[in-house]
């Protein structure tokens, strides 16, 4: 991936160069890092609302991009024109030496970062596999990204960084996995450095111990730093970018309309980004907001109460111009939010083992909370502190106020993961998590190294002044051994986490003869072709081979609850009967099915299947073969005769789990239930001594009755045998299943047996 670098950084500058050139031009701030950074997160946002009217107008091709990208020049130039340069290349350096520094640390933690690069073909992690995989969408269609034909759903998750990449892609003709590789390794984590430093320098208003922040957070950082290319969470990392260079603007002074402006448009990007950091932002501002009512209050005739109401005015007028900025995304998203259920933001199983201080970093956590108490002694004991105070400058600031407000993200991790979990347990007796709460300790990291850089400013300092006065010729080489030894064991921290992190073996790569499969597929099957990948990195086989596939790779914020869970359960299904079970009884409400049976299926496997399937293989590459399965979910159409579903409009009668009355009873489900907005089904099958294995699944899970007595914890999909059914006769299985909210509610049953001896 190293290789397609320079062309996504060239196409990534000229897409941001409207953004940049305004902002080196004539934003209002005396900090070149927060100009840029300021500058390319507006470009990245002017991209992103110029995508959407694209798409709805003459789509998202080179051609479109480009002239919307040469429009935004000239709007930008003509900006820059009518209004007083503010720029001055003296201001870059009148500082030399932290420039030089500055330059020294990103250079440093973003080739740590970049290192990745070197060796991986494909992007690290789960995550990346579905963002491309949207991105192709957009390329593709020319239209914002979108699930189909991958998968009937809605998509919920933002769009911004996958039209970035679809805009970066269609100019320089780079694979958008290459792409999403370069922006998360080499270019966000450069443009994240150049944003902390401007923030951190209006929290401590000293550039030494803004460096120390820099520094922190690239070679001590790992959960939110470091750790990003190890899942893939590219827009967390881009969002989080937009989050500082708002605050920036925030905390900005005077020039109080264009703060208003240009943070509101920035504050408006963040939905388009990821919404995770939108409800970091949202969970952020509000605590923030709150402090300052309370200092307003408490304050109010005094000039911090004063500076807190025109801080909460400013926060109300930089909120209504975000809203208006992206109401066409917001509301829509807005008004799907009362069907969250069909998702699993609210049951995802998360899993953080041993100490939560080691995910962020042992001396990430060692130097905040050493820098949290020299602020305190320095902001309480300015006078016996003299030396400390001018070594980082600690002013009650508002940045200040707001980095210490960001405390609320411990809380928010420890109420989504442990209390969350705890509820879950006791309600749906499920480990459950909410919210997905790692991620408040992985934004947590960007505070933390803020709060690092005072101590590293100072240990710094205390390496460039140490004296031997017993031998002054020692002083130079002491002083450079000193920084030297405290940069280098940075840099080994940095090195060890990426070693640990991303230099895995069987990751950042496909497997032998994988891509040949892959491109197989592409080529020689219909377009309509279902793939069933048995292999390890199955999730890049719909973006590989461009086709649906059994198991695609979508992220919790989607509704799962329909279309994809039934799909997953019938392919598991599919795969039993092609080993060694028999179907002995199988009845389904599916609106899917009809259309799966219809459908060629391709199975793609790593390793040696029964030899009875040889005469389907088709292709071998390596270990990888590819077979075709002919119409293989149609058999599952064959109707079992006992079945029978509940198709009036009232209840059933009380004993309906045992076989009673035929009547209201028929052979197929109705499209959707109307008894009570349930399933309703009974089948009978013969008792047997082998065991008889049955699973159920629904949208909302179901209850199963054996022979009319009740059996808890059924219908999770899993398969279940019960001893009943080894008893001879014939046994009345019945279903009761809640329907869900999607358009096409399903419930599926099936009965298989063991055709071993």
């Amino acid at each position: 991936m190293l290789l397609s670098a320079p062309g996504v950084s060239l196409a990534a500058l000229v897409l941001t160069a409207p953004g940049i050139l305004w902002a080196v031009l004539c934003y209002p701030s005396g900090s070149y890092a927060s100009r840029i950074s300021v500058g390319v997160a507006l470009g990245l946002t002017f991209q992103w609302h110029v995508c959407a009217l694209l798409a709805a107008g003459p789509g998202i091709t080179r051609l479109s991009v480009a002239a919307a990208t040469g429009a935004g020049l000239l709007i930008a130039s003509l900006l820059a024109w009518r209004r007083r340069w503010t720029f001055r290349l003296t201001r870059i350096v009148r500082h030399p030496r932290h420039t030089y520094l500055l330059l020294l640390i990103l250079a440093l933690a973003t080739a740590i970062s970049a290192a990745p690069l070197a060796i991986h073909s494909i992007p690290q992690g789960w995550d990346p596999s579905f963002h491309v995989l949207l991105a192709s969408t957009t390329i593709a269609t020319g239209h914002l990204p979108t699930w189909m034909p991958y998968e009937q759903i809605p998509l919920n998750y933002p769009y911004g960084l996958h039209v970035f990449i679809a805009e970066i892609s269609l100019l320089t003709g780079i694979a958008p996995d290459q792409v999403f590789g370069v922006l998360l390794n080499l270019l966000t984590p450069l443009a994240t450095g150049l944003a902390l430093y401007g923030f951190a320098r209006q929290v401590w208003r000293s550039p030494e111990a803004a460096l120390g922040a820099v520094a922190a957070y690239g070679l001590l950082g790992n959960w939110g730093s470091l750790d990003y290319g190890a899942w893939g969470g590219l827009p967390n990392a881009l969002g989080f970018f937009l989050l500082l260079a708002f605050l920036q603007v925030l905390f900005a002074r005077g020039h109080e309309w264009t703060r208003v402006a240009v943070g509101g448009v920035l504050l408006g990007a963040l939905p388009l980004a990821h919404h995770h950091v939108m409800l970091t932002g949202a969970l952020l501002l509000t605590t923030y907001s709150a402090c300052l009512v309370v200092l307003a209050l408490l304050r109010r005739r005094q000039p911090i109460g004063h500076i807190a109401r025109r801080q909460l005015v400013r926060l109300v007028l930089i909120a209504m111009v975000g809203f208006v900025t992206v109401a066409y995304y917001a509301v829509p998203y807005a008004l799907r939010a009362r069907e969250i259920q069909n998702s699993d933001v609210l049951r995802y199983i998360e899993y953080v083992p041993g100490l939560i201080f080691d995910k962020n970093g042992w001396l990430l956590w060692i130097l905040a909370l050493a820098g949290i108490v020299l602020g305190v002694l320095a902001g309480f004991q300015r006078k016996r502190l003299k030396r400390l105070d001018q070594a980082f400058r600690v002013r009650q600031t508002e940045a200040l106020l707001f980095t210490a407000a960001t405390s609320v993200l411990l809380l928010a991790f420890l109420l989504g993961y442990y209390g969350y979990r705890a509820y879950s347990l006791h309600v749906y007796h499920q480990p459950y998590t909410a919210f997905t709460p790692s991620r408040f300790l992985t934004d947590l990291t960007y505070f933390l190294a803020v709060f690092a850089g005072p101590p590293l400013a100072l240990l710094w300092h205390w390496a460039g002044s140490i004296l031997w006065r017993q031998h002054p010729a020692g002083q130079v080489i002491a002083r450079y051994a000193l920084r030297a030894g405290l940069a280098l064991a940075l840099v080994i921290t940095a090195v060890n986490t990426i070693a640990t992190t991303q230099f895995v073996p069987h990751q950042g790569h496909l497997e032998l003869g994988e891509a040949a499969a892959f491109t197989w597929i592409k080529q020689h099957t219909p377009a309509n072709t279902i793939v069933i990948n048995l292999d390890p990195t199955n999730r890049w086989a719909p973006y590989f081979t461009q086709r649906e596939v059994t198991k695609t790779p979508v992220p919790v914020s989607e509704f799962t609850t329909g279309y994809v869970a039934e799909k997953r359960y019938l392919a598991s299904l599919l795969l039993s009967l092609l080993g060694h079970e028999r179907l002995v009884a199988f009845a389904a409400a599916s609106p899917v099915l009809p259309a799966f049976a219809r459908r060629p299926v391709a199975l793609l496997s790593d390793s040696g299947l029964p030899s009875v399937w040889n005469r389907d293989l088709r292709f071998q590459s390596g270990p990888e073969r590819v077979y075709m399965m002919g119409n293989a979910f149609g058999q599952l159409l064959q109707p079992t005769s006992s079945a029978r579903w509940w198709t009036s409009g009232s209840a059933p009668p009380a004993n309906w789990q045992t076989l009673g009355s035929v009547a209201d009873w028929a052979a197929q489900a109705s499209p959707r239930p109307v008894a009570g907005s349930a399933h309703y089904l009974r089948l009978t099958v013969a008792g047997a001594s082998s065991p008889l294995w049955v699973s159920c699944a629904g949208e909302n899970g179901g209850r199963v009755f054996i022979d009319g007595k009740a059996v808890p914890d059924t219908c999770s999909g899993s398969w279940q045998t019960f001893p009943e059914l080894t008893t001879p006769g014939k046994h009345v299985l019945a279903f009761e299943a809640a329907a869900g909210q999607e358009s096409g509610s399903w419930f599926d049953v099936a009965v298989i047996a063991s055709t071993e001896a």
